[in-house]
């Protein structure tokens, strides 16, 4: 994290610095039970957490994300827990979100052998 007067904080390094600092963050001053409250209609307590939340989720159709996310619990034959659930529409918000802002989803490829093996994946894709 990089602090310059008069233009504020900002994160360099690489994609994958930038979102182990970022997740380091959220993980501080976020917590699931603000982003379970703040995505079933209401607001989260922190003022702060609101402003973050209104971002990211702004223009995001969360019944939409909740729809998809039960479905696929149906498929799966089981029920995520509420910080899963919470992982998941905040990590598909973030995904649309750089979708419309032209931005790359970055998986390392090591990952990606083993994700495309997966039932998960077979319902994600679906």
């Amino acid at each position: 994290m990089i602090r310059k007067p008069r233009v504020g904080i900002y994160i360099d390094g690489s994609e994958e610095d930038k979102r182990r600092v970022l997740k380091k963050l959220a993980s501080k001053t976020i917590g699931t039970k603000d982003i379970y409250t703040y995505i079933n209609g209401n607001r989260a307590l922190s003022k702060i957490n609101n402003l973050q939340f209104d971002v990211l989720f702004s223009n995001i159709d969360l019944d939409y994300i909740n729809g998809l996310i039960v479905s696929a619990e149906r498929e799966l034959d089981r029920e995520f827990d509420d910080e899963a659930y919470c992982n998941l529409i905040t990590h598909i918000a973030i995904m649309i979100k750089r979708i419309q802002l032209n931005k790359n989803i970055y998986l390392p490829e090591m990952y990606f052998e083993t994700i495309l093996k997966t039932k998960e994946y077979k319902i994600t894709k679906k």
